[in-house]
């Protein structure tokens, strides 16, 4: 809660401050709530990012030698970190089922690795945020209307090959090998004095929000592919058609 809190009063200070500038004046009211919440997004991503990649290059022993239960504090801020700003997501951008859908599944699996579990998995789903910096710049630019800009064809681009890279070809595959390690690992061990070692009900569940949130990147992948193709059909068949393409800033 103090996370979240936090992330709040990050975002209305934004807000105060993007309040002062003159090209943001010209929104509206919710447009200008978009804005704030672009800007929290870029940091909350650079910053989750930069520290999980950190950690990963240079991991605690324990989280290595034990999927499930293996701590490291510096994983433990991290996940603080990032399960509050996901709960101050899901009250400030909750503008269609599929952030909806996101924002419950990170807030299961953050919040539940801070006892700890998966706190190795859940640096892996931490570097998925590499691509949501991109993704900001891209619909800060759609709000501000330089959608048809070159700037915006670049980051465009980068955007869609960076997330293809971080949460497709990275992962999918970290996920299916995440699958393969802790299946065996968690459902066949024995039980002690008749009683499960590991609360399979949470194991179930992280496995599902898993699915679930693969499920979505490849989604979002397909969806930003469609429109992608689309815009570039239009573009070729009439001179100045199609205000770019892929994964809007309300997807």
């Amino acid at each position: 809660m103090l996370s979240a809190g936090g992330w709040l009063f990050f975002h209305q200070t934004c807000m105060l401050l993007l309040g002062r500038l003159s090209v943001v004046r010209t929104l509206t009211a919710s447009e200008k709530a978009d804005a704030g919440i672009l800007v929290v997004s870029f940091f909350f991503s650079v910053m989750v990012t930069v520290g999980a990649s950190m950690i990963l290059v240079d991991p605690d022993p324990a989280i290595m030698s034990d999927i499930i239960y293996g701590f490291s504090p510096r994983a433990q801020f991290m996940i603080a970190f990032s399960s509050g700003f996901f709960l101050w997501n899901l009250f400030a951008d909750h503008s269609t089922v599929s952030k909806i859908m996101h924002h419950v599944s990170c807030i299961f699996v953050y919040t539940f690795a801070l006892y700890p579990t998966f706190h190795l998995m859940a640096l892996i789903c931490l570097l998925w945020e590499g691509s949501t910096p991109l993704l900001s710049i891209r619909s800060m630019l759609i709000l501000m209307k330089r959608n048809k800009t070159p700037l915006f064809g670049v980051v465009n681009t980068l955007f869609a090959v960076v997330f293809f890279v971080i949460r497709i070809l990275v992962g999918v595959p970290s996920s299916v090998l995440w699958w393969i390690r802790v299946v065996p690992h968690v459902f066949g061990e024995p039980t002690g004095g008749g009683v499960p070692l590991h609360s399979h009900a949470v194991i179930y569940a992280y496995l599902g929000g898993n699915i679930l949130l693969n499920g979505l990147n490849v989604w979002w992948m397909v969806a930003f592919l469609r429109r992608f193709f689309k815009s570039k059909k239009s573009v070729s068949g009439r001179d100045g058609a199609g205000e770019g393409s892929g994964i809007t800033k309300k997807d």
